[in-house]
Order: structure tokens, then sequence, then C-alpha cells
């Protein structure tokens, strides 16, 4: 019965099965539940590693269908995403990992800013998205001008500056590193009005004893920023230079370490206020690096980062209160990896945080408060260890879109896309692959963030076309999305008399579990010339006036605005049954008492339709 319910409606509507009725659910749709429920009450039912256990009553069984019919919505729940757009096509080329966010988390806020490094990698750029709110399909955003966000050039544009940024109630926050003419990485913050307006200048977040700060992360914490950032401390003069020789094992001998600070938020048009000393989980023997950070609703905060021995290594975490450490790091899963990049997030609606990582080609996904643990399925004997991305959406089925790239063949990758539950569990269908950069494409560096319209989500990613030399950041707009499906009892065909001109309204023919304005069409175009189709505001419909017998078989189509369902219509005009001379025929029968006769009554008429139907009843 639940899989009856629950799986058949959606294969069968993809494969055209009833789309079209004007009378109640056939027998066909209840005859299978019949059947089944009174083939198990009572009945014995096999249970793997025991005897057959008799079934008590039929109670439970109700109880199963109730529930089944109640989960069913939720068949086909996946993302969308609609084609994507280039933002860096006019400035040449990008050269680093592109991060999206809320230009604030007012809830009235639709825009969304998308933070990138110039081709050079020796500026942070933005790009506002103006986004507005479009009737019955959600939303639809337009790129604004590139805005400067770093006060001065870089001195080394090795690795793009890395910035990192977050939403809060007046604007957006921008973290990253630079170089300065000495050779030295700082980390730098910077506070924007949700319109884009600097609040000051950028502020020097470092204050820690190694000389080198790189790879900042970033949240709000109540009323406050976390910053959170790699301290580097080399050892050989080989190192100088470029960040990229800094991390290069092989002629650097360098030290790692985690460095954290808590920011007031701007206040009265300035910027950030530093009010904090630095801080840093420890673990005793290891190595702590890719800071991860995820507020809680009690303005505590889940540290999350990836803790190293000489070879390997795993994700932990701490818990935090300020700069107050509340719990031990704790291990979240035995996964070993050579660089695991953690992200968090919080979960819209609870106190869980959502850390994803990278282990050993895969990617993993874990609930803090809930305990579930998620690793992606691999797509390839080659998987790009690469930093994944964690979007938490308000008010929908699925708070969180975990998505990460897969490279499914060199140089092609794909970004795949999953929507989660609150405590980690898979929801909708396996992951789904998308290329935002079209099908030749390596696709990199996945940023995602929940918007204020639910369900939807913005995704940013890098792509390298080949043959080009250009890294371009891509954004589009993304949708937890149900496709339409058939309304359950229609029936594939429809028939009308020839000579009666006859209207056939497909409105109630697909339904929508999200609650979309569905678009109608029909094909294939020019239909014959006894049907028409006409649509308005309220009805669509296709009328047919046929003067002889015909037969068209039509594709309807329902859009969403983001996934269609068609399925075929068979439209018959047909003529009424001709009747034979009834006197002639009856006049030679010969009927003998006690002597059973039968005869076919079809004989009696001729069907006008030769090829298009025949004589049922």
């Amino acid at each position: 019965i639940f899989s009856f319910n629950c799986i058949s409606p959606v294969p069968l509507a993809r494969e055209g099965h009833s789309p079209f009725s004007l009378s109640s659910p056939p027998a066909s749709f209840f005859f299978p539940l019949f059947s089944s429920f009174l083939a198990l009450c009572g009945a014995q039912m096999p249970v793997e590693g025991r005897g057959p256990d008799r079934i008590p009553s039929c109670a439970m069984l109700l109880l199963l269908w109730a529930v089944s019919c109640w989960w069913c919505p939720a068949v086909g729940f996946r993302p969308s995403i609609q084609p994507a757009v280039d933002l860096t096509s006019s400035l040449g080329t990008s050269a680093g990992p592109s991060v999206v966010s809320r230009t604030s988390t007012q809830p009235w806020d639709p825009n969304v800013v998308v933070i990138f490094s110039s081709g050079d990698g020796k500026r942070v750029l933005g790009r506002i998205m103006n986004c507005t709110v479009a009737s019955g399909q959600g939303m639809e955003c337009a790129p604004l001008p590139t805005f400067t966000i770093s006060a001065a050039d870089s001195t080394d544009g090795n690795l793009g500056m890395s910035p990192s940024v977050v939403a809060w109630a007046e604007g957006f926050a921008v973290a990253y590193h630079s170089a300065d003419l000495a050779g030295q990485y700082h980390v730098w913050l910077r506070a924007f009005t949700a319109d884009g307006i600097p609040l000051g200048g950028p502020q020097a977040v470092k204050v820690d004893v190694m000389p080198h700060a790189v790879y900042p992360t970033l949240a709000v914490v109540c009323n406050s920023f976390v910053v959170a950032w790699e301290s580097l401390q080399c050892h050989s003069c080989s190192c100088s230079g470029s960040l990229a020789n800094l991390l290069n094992t092989d002629i650097c001998d360098f030290d790692i370490g985690l460095a954290a600070r808590v920011v007031s938020l701007p206040g009265n048009g300035g910027g950030p206020i530093l009010n904090s000393s630095v801080f840093a989980p420890v673990m005793v023997g290891r190595v702590l690096a890719d800071p991860a950070i995820a507020a809680r609703p009690d303005c505590s905060f889940v540290f999350a980062f990836a803790s190293c021995d000489r070879y390997h290594c795993r994700v932990a975490y701490s818990n935090y209160s300020g700069t107050a450490q509340l719990s031990s790091p704790v291990d979240l899963s035995d996964d070993l990896s050579a660089e695991p990049l953690p992200v968090a997030s919080a979960v819209p609606g609870t106190a869980n945080v959502a850390v994803s990582w990278v282990a050993s080609g895969y990617t993993s996904y874990k609930v803090i408060g809930a305990g579930t643990l998620y690793t992606a399925p691999r797509g390839a004997l080659i998987n790009l260890e690469e930093r994944p991305s964690v979007a938490a959406l308000a008010g929908s089925r699925a708070p969180v879109v975990l998505c990460w790239n897969n490279l499914n063949g060199y140089p092609n990758s794909k970004l795949m896309l999953q929507p989660l539950s609150s405590s980690g569990g898979l929801l909708g269908e396996s992951p789904v692959a998308v290329q935002p950069g079209g099908s030749s494409s390596l696709v990199l560096h996945p940023s995602a963030v929940g918007l204020a319209v639910p369900r939807f989500f913005a995704i940013t990613t890098m792509a390298l076309t080949q043959g080009s030399a250009t890294w371009v950041v891509y954004f589009a707009l993304g949708k937890l999305n149900t496709a339409p499906v058939l309304t359950s009892g229609m029936s594939s065909s429809v028939m009308f008399p020839v000579g009666r001109p006859t209207q056939l309204c497909l409105d109630g023919m697909f339904g929508d579990a999200d609650g979309d304005n569905l678009t109608l069409s029909i094909g294939p175009l020019p239909l014959p010339a006894w049907l028409t189709f006409t649509t308005t505001d309220l009805t669509n419909c296709v009328a047919a006036a046929a003067s002889a017998p015909a037969q068209a078989t039509i594709q309807v189509t329902a859009s969403d605005g983001w996934e269609t369902l068609t399925v075929p219509l068979v439209v018959s005009a047909l003529a009424a049954p001709v009747a034979v001379d009834p006197a002639g025929v009856l006049s030679v029968m010969q009927l003998v008492a006690g002597r059973a006769f039968a005869w076919d009554l079809k004989a009696l008429f001729t069907n006008p339709n030769p090829g298009i139907s025949s004589l049922n009843s």
C-alpha cells in the first residue's frame, strides 16, 4: 500500500497514465489498494529471521495508508536551478572562489550579494543581485554594477584573497586576506549597508603572534561578528613570497594553527568595532586548520575545523559562547582526508548546526544536535576534493541544501545538489546534477545561501570552459521544487460526436504540491484544423469541431516555471454507429423451443469510424 500510493503516481504520470477525464477515479485506481488490503488483513506475513507472523487487525494497515498519503506530496521534492548568469565576463576573469550571501537578514529584503576576486587576484569585488518576487513562480534577479571592497591591492594574486561574506540585520560584511608590501598576510573585515554602501574602511582583524593570517571565515552571532582564520609561521627563507609558496610543504617548513576574534556590529554609520582578544580551540598534538563557524539561537556558536596529524585530517568541533569554550573539541567522524575543508550552517527553526566536509573524495555531512551522518555517493573514480557548501532555507520542508562539485571525467565536472532534513536525512530523490557553465566546463567552488522567499536559494560557482583560460563566476537562482503531477483518476483519451462542437477544459488535469501557478500548453503545432487551443487567465481549453470522423494525439504540458510534465491525450471525433435494417435481419431468425440460441447483436450495426474505433457494446 505504501509503495503504491507514494511511488507509483509520479512514474505513471510521466508515462502518460490517465491524463484527462470528466469522471471520478476509475476502479483500476482503487482496486489494487482494496485487494492489497484484503489480502493482508488477517493473513500471514513472513518476517525476516522469524516464521510467519499473523497480523492481528487491519487498523495498522489503515494507519499506514493514511500516513503514506500524508507523505505523498514530498515525492519528487528536488532542487532545480534557473539558467546561470555570467557575472565576470565584462571583467575578463576571476582568480578565486566566489561566495554569496543575502544583503541583509531582513525578511523583506530579497537581494543577494556575490563576492569574488579580480582576475589578477589582487582586489576583492562585489556585485549585488537585484531580486524581485515574480508572480506565481517566485523570484527573478538581475546584476547591478560591480563595486570594490578591498581598499588597496594585495601584492600577491595567487590565491584570490579568499573572501567570506555574511548578512546581518542592516547589511552584509566581508572578510578577506591580503599581503602588504613586506609580504605579510593580514585578515581584513569591512561592513556595508544592504545597498552596498561601505560603513567605514577595512579593519585589520589579525592580532596574534604568528606573522601570517589567511583564509578567514565569518559568522554573525547575536550582536557580534565572529571572525576566524588560519595562522601561519614560516621557518624557511625559501618560503618568502606568495602564499602559494608559503603553503608548499616541499620547500617550506611552517607552523599552522587557528585564531578567532569577536567583533561588534557597526553602529552610528561607523565600521565594526574590535572588542575581544584572540582565542582558538586547542587539541594537543594536532594541527588545526580550515575554520568554519555557525551560530545558535542562544548566542552560542559551533567552531568546526580540521584536526590533523602529520598525514591525515579529521573534522572536529567545539561549542563556544563569546570567547569562552563550552566543550572540548569532539571528532565528528573517523573519516580521513588530506584537506577536509569543512563548512557550517545553522539549521532554521532548530538549535542544530549542519557541518559538511570532504573525506577521501566523498562529500560528508553531519548535523550537530541530531547525529545523522550523510555521505554523498561517489560519482567517479576521480573525485576532486573540494569545499562543499550548505544553504539553510527558512520555511521549507527541506531546510538544508547541500551542494558540492563532482569530477565526472576531467576536465568536466558537475555541481551536485541534495536537499536534507533538519536532522540530516535525505529528502526527495538522489542528488541532482547541474552544470552552470555548460556541458563542457569544469565547475568548482560552489557557494549557496537561502533567500528571503521560502524554498529559494542562490548559488555561485566558478567555471572554466574547455579551450579557455578564463575562470568565470556564475550566479543562479535555485528552488526546492515539486514538479507538477497528474490529477488522480484522469483518462488518457476523450471522445465527442461528429458535427457537435465540444469544448474540453484542461485546468483540473494537473496539480502542484507547492501551490505554484501552472501554465498549460499543447502540441505539436500546428494542431489539426478541427482542434483549437485557447488560454486565458482563468481557463485552458481545447475546442473540437469535426464534420467527419477524425483522431489526433496531442501532448499536454504543465509547467510550474521550474519543471514540466508532459502527457499524451488522444482526442477522437466519432460518428454514431449505423443501424443495419433490423426488419430484414430479424425476419430470418428461426427459434426452436427447447434449443439454446446465441446471436451477436453487433450484427445489427456497422462502424462508420474505420481505423479509429470499434463497436464496444
